[in-house]
């Protein structure tokens, strides 16, 4: 095994240029030896080249032939190794055949064809899946987003939550976007409110602005915004400060 682990150590010296001259194509080579050898992350390597090219320092023209041929050939290695078990390479393969705007460089030619893109989204979903329920927190996420523009909340709650769970801040923003639609009662609202505040206090961008667009309303028009302002003077009571860590205090606010 020693071996193995020399070529796939060579391949990405290859590739970031520690301590030798940068060669994709030889890296390339390396890890296809890797993968014949039964690396299961060699193909997830090759397949990450071709996804993003920017990890190679090659550039390529969004919505040229050549993007779209790699995007082939992603799909093509994550396969490999998602069949070897590979996790990672099953959550990328299930990104791309999931995603609608990257389903015509899956194909190999241009003709519509309805049936073709639900075998194609089921399949990626099936990999999806099956990353995810092994626990890897951006399939997760990925499914979630996938059940919720598929119309299906439950389960999009159900996953963003595992993913949410983890740390994954995206998941919390997104939980709370999605509840912020139906809340109306005060327990709902707040509970909106917690989870974007949690996610701002984090450094999620997107939930910073959602806060201060919030926060930019008055009372009456905006009705998160008069929760919002009454758990900061809560906060400032508590803390003695205007920022508080607010995972720390709705424990007390919010029962």
């Amino acid at each position: 095994m020693r071996h193995l682990a020399g070529i796939v150590k060579t391949a990405v010296a290859l590739l970031t240029g520690d301590g030798t001259e940068m060669d994709r194509d030889s890296a390339e080579n390396w890890l296809v030896l890797a993968d014949k050898y039964g690396v299961p992350n060699a193909g997830y390597m090759i397949g990450t080249m071709y996804y993003n090219p920017r990890l190679c320092n090659t550039s390529q023209e969004e919505g040229s032939v050549t993007m779209a041929d790699d995007l082939i050939l992603a799909a093509t290695w994550f396969r490999r190794s998602a069949e070897k078990g590979h996790l990672r390479s099953m959550m990328m393969l299930g990104a791309i055949l999931m995603a609608e705007n990257q389903s015509e460089a899956v194909e190999e030619d241009d003709n519509e064809d309805p049936e073709a893109d639900n075998l194609r989204e089921q399949e990626g979903r099936y990999w999806t899946e099956r990353a995810a329920h092994h626990g890897l927190c951006g399939a997760q996420y990925n499914l979630g987003v996938h059940f919720h523009f598929s119309g299906d909340t439950a389960k999009a709650l159900y996953w963003l939550q595992k993913a949410a769970d983890q740390g994954d801040t995206a998941a919390t923003v997104n939980i709370a976007s999605i509840k912020r639609e139906s809340a109306v009662t005060l327990q709902e609202r707040e509970e909106v409110v917690k989870l974007f505040w949690l996610a701002a206090d984090r450094g999620h961008p997107a939930a910073i602005q959602i806060m201060n667009e919030i926060l930019a309303q008055p009372d009456g028009k905006e009705p998160l915004a008069e929760i919002v302002r009454n758990l900061q003077k809560a906060a400032k009571r508590v803390l003695k400060r205007d920022l508080p860590q607010l995972s720390m205090l709705f424990s007390q606010v919010t029962r």
